[in-house]
């Protein structure tokens, strides 16, 4: 699980993976900016519900 930004000429680009994000914060320390948590979103309901069957343990970072 990672996540990664480049800055280049004021532009922020982002990529993550898995269910990990990005979170900007000002010089005071609140935050700007932060990715929606979309794990629910592009989660794989038939293979989540094969490891809920089968009392496979899901973990998240």
């Amino acid at each position: 699980m990672a996540s990664s930004v480049h800055i280049e000429k004021d532009v922020l680009s982002y990529s993550y993976i898995c269910d990990c994000g990005v979170i900007v914060y000002d010089k005071l320390g609140n935050v700007k900016f932060q990715t929606e948590d979309d794990k629910e979103l592009y989660s794989d309901y038939y293979v989540n519900r094969y490891k809920k069957l089968c009392g496979i343990v899901i973990m998240s970072c």
